[in-house]
């Protein structure tokens, strides 16, 4: 018989050491608890089996979707089905978006709202730079005489995209004044004043008639429209991008800060540098009008013009 040397019984003793013992019944409860606590137990801790409770898993992955953020109604413009658009609408009626490009908040979480509004803010930014001819130009540029054509084709990219708003002012006695097809009736004041209203002191309410609404022996103001805040610094882009890379430049010089940059007081920088007829040009238009008047008032009351 062969005797095992003193070595070879130590390896013996060691492998055996090495050898994995079976779980202990309370080692595996315990872990068990921790992967499913509706686990089924067996007697056999090998062959125990873990139930999935579907209406849990649900329920818990539910709890982890983001909710949808409430939206609020625009100043001008409308929510519908799918989420928050600006602009005055198709026909001006304020009832549905003249475009998809009018839409600024989805009904849907925040990554997915994201998503959606890119290709929305680079349309709207896009303003007219793909009609290079009716691009603003500085005075001895090509086209530098296109001002009027420029102004109806950006007040219409405007309306297409639902950004008109922030370019209608509305005045302390409610009149209106559209600062796209009226240019030369803004002033640095009234330009200041309405960026205020915007801004901080809330748009002045008006009622069908056009003239403001008064509450408490004042006159009633808009909220603060958080659309109309993104509607004033998209234009910014839209307006640059309708002028000529010479004219860009010089208001980007002008304008430094892009805060300042936004839609309507772009605008009234180009007007002031491009379209600004002089006091004795409005008065001459102004008495051939009065005198055109007179004329026509005559005409009738002498019976010739019938």
């Amino acid at each position: 018989m062969t005797q095992n040397s003193p070595g070879n019984s130590s390896e013996s003793e060691s492998n055996d050491s090495n050898q994995p013992e079976p779980p202990t019944s309370s080692l595996y409860d315990f872990v068990s608890s921790l992967i499913s606590p509706a686990a089924n137990v067996s007697g056999d801790p090998d062959s125990r089996t873990f139930s999935f409770d579907s209406n849990q898993h649900d329920a818990e992955t539910n709890m982890a979707e983001p909710a949808f953020p409430t939206l609020k109604q625009p100043r001008v413009g409308g929510l519908n089905a799918t989420g928050a658009w600006t602009g005055h609408g198709v026909g001006g009626e304020g009832t549905s978006p003249m475009s998809t490009q009018c839409m600024r908040d989805f009904k849907t979480n925040v990554i997915k709202n994201h998503q959606a509004l890119s290709p929305i803010e680079l349309k709207c930014k896009e303003g007219l730079s793909g009609s290079p001819d009716l691009l603003f130009n500085l005075p001895g540029e090509p086209n530098a005489d296109k001002v009027v054509p420029s102004l109806i084709a950006l007040s219409e990219f405007m309306i297409s995209v639902g950004m008109e708003s922030v370019f209608r002012i509305i005045q302390t006695d409610g009149t209106q004044l559209d600062m796209l097809l009226q240019p030369g009736m803004v002033s640095s004041d009234i330009e200041r004043t309405w960026h205020k209203d915007l801004t901080v002191n809330g748009v002045i309410k008006v009622d069908d008639q056009g003239r403001p609404v008064m509450a408490n022996g004042a006159v009633d103001r808009f909220a603060q429209c958080s659309y109309d805040a993104q509607n004033l610094h998209w234009p910014g882009e839209a307006v640059l991008n309708s002028c000529s890379p010479t004219l860009m430049q010089d208001l980007k010089q002008v304008i430094p800060k892009l805060a300042d940059r936004t839609g309507p007081h772009v605008l009234f920088t180009i007007l002031k540098k491009i379209y600004r007829p002089s006091s004795s040009k409005i008065k001459s238009l102004v008495n051939k009008l009065e005198a055109l008047k007179l004329t026509m008032m005559h005409l009738l009351s002498s019976g010739k013009f019938r």
